[in-house]
C-alpha cells in the first residue's frame, strides 16, 4: 500500500487482520485459516480447471479501496486432478 505522500507501506494480509476480503472459486471450495493464522488453506470440491479469485478491501484499520479504487484483487487459474 502507499500513503497519500506516495510512501510504500508493506502490510501482511492474514485471517486475523483482513476484515473485508473474499476468496472464491465459484465451485464452492472451502477456505479456512491456517493454525498460525498467517494464511489460508484452500480445498477445492471438484477436480478440473478452476479459477480462484481473491480480493482484499480492508486490513484492520486501513481501507484498501473505495468506490473509485477497488483495492487488491487477483485471479489464479489452475488444474486440480
Amino acid at each position: 500500500m502507499y500513503d497519500v505522500e506516495g510512501n510504500a507501506d508493506a502490510i501482511a494480509v492474514t485471517p486475523t487482520n483482513a476484515t473485508n476480503y473474499h476468496i472464491r472459486d465459484y465451485m464452492n471450495g472451502a477456505t479456512k485459516a491456517t493454525e498460525d493464522n498467517l494464511g489460508w488453506y484452500y480445498t477445492p470440491r471438484t477436480a478440473g480447471n478452476l479459477t480462484l479469485n481473491v480480493g482484499v478491501y480492508r486490513v484492520e484499520d486501513r481501507i484498501c479501496g473505495n468506490d473509485w479504487n477497488y483495492g487488491f484483487e487477483a485471479t489464479l487459474n489452475f488444474v486440480v486432478s
